[in-house]
């Protein structure tokens, strides 16, 4: 984590006169997955404007306890990818495991105004795979956007 941080500060410096900001996010199974690796960062770079983009499909598939990792990094949170997942799978927002309503009620209790990205995965190889044409077509993709969307918007409507 050394060596990411110390290249991390060198970008940052290099961002402070362009007024671009570096936000993080974090990945299942890579370097950036855990509170802790976070607050590591967060700590050695505290007076940047490294920011983090929030994944909560990627949080869920870690393990990580989500509404801790909200209030932990409030301040620092500038972009949320929101998905839901059953285990480590995507699924169609709303269907899945994630405790989604308290996602958005704690961002709006951290007074978050800033975007929330509805992030639709599929796993297109295993449709292809396992012959599952419908979900591979684009009247699919049509509903699943319009179906994640509403579920987005009742979401922020019930916080």
């Amino acid at each position: 984590m050394k060596h990411t941080i110390a290249g991390l500060n060198e970008v940052v410096q290099d961002l402070d006169e362009t007024g671009v900001e570096l936000c993080l996010e974090n990945h299942h199974k890579s370097q950036f997955q855990f509170h802790d690796d976070y607050a590591e960062i967060m700590d050695a770079l505290a007076d940047t404007k490294i920011g983090i983009t929030f994944d909560s499909g990627h949080f869920h598939s870690s393990k990580v306890d989500i509404a801790v990792f909200l209030q932990t990094f409030a301040a620092r949170i500038r972009h949320v990818h929101l998905k839901d997942h059953i285990g480590t799978q995507a699924v169609s927002l709303g269907s899945g495991e994630i405790a989604l309503p308290q996602i958005i009620r704690q961002l709006k209790n951290n007074n978050y105004r800033e975007y929330i990205s509805i992030e639709l995965e599929s796993n297109i190889h295993n449709n292809e795979a396992a012959g599952n044409q419908a979900l591979l077509s684009p009247d699919y993709a049509d509903i699943h956007v319009k179906d994640s969307y509403a579920c987005l918007q009742n979401l922020i409507d019930q916080a």
